[in-house]
Parts: C-alpha cells; structure tokens; sequence
C-alpha cells in the first residue's frame, strides 16, 4: 500500500468517526442543556429546557439565510453584465 493511499484511508475514518463523534458531542451538549438546572433565571427562557439549544440553532439559519439574500443581492450579477 502505498503512503497516499494509506494517508487517504485514515483521512476516510476519520471523516467518518469524526462525524459520528460530532453528533453524539451534539446530542450530549442538548441533553445537559437540557437536564443541568439553571442558577437563578434572568429571564423566562433560562427556565425553558433547551432554550440556548433551540436559540442557537435557530440563530445559525438566520445567520445562512440572511447572508445568501445578501449574498443574492448584492454579490451576483447578471449573466449580460459586461454586454
């Protein structure tokens, strides 16, 4: 076997292990936000199980979404832009 093809191979479990290891990371950060009880509640989402789950996740595809419009709008032109 040569040392490229061995390179690549671990690369592939890696890959596939690190995925795996970075959703069970995720689904165990959900579950203590979950289970861990909050210290004195500043407001009414501290008290909610999950909220900084669901506020995260929620902010990450307003974060996508938001930048592809931008993106959309003013980034890419037309294809007869230079006509």
């Amino acid at each position: 076997m040569k040392l490229d093809e061995l390179i690549l191979s671990v690369l592939e479990k890696l890959r596939v292990h690190g995925m795996k290891l970075f959703y069970i990371t995720l689904v165990l950060l959900v579950v203590g936000d979950v289970v861990i009880p909050k210290d004195e509640p500043q407001f009414t989402g501290h008290t909610w199980p999950g909220f900084f789950a669901f506020y995260g996740f929620i902010s990450c595809v307003l974060i996508i979404v938001i930048s592809k419009a931008l993106g959309k709008l003013f980034l890419f032109k037309k294809e007869d832009f230079y006509d």
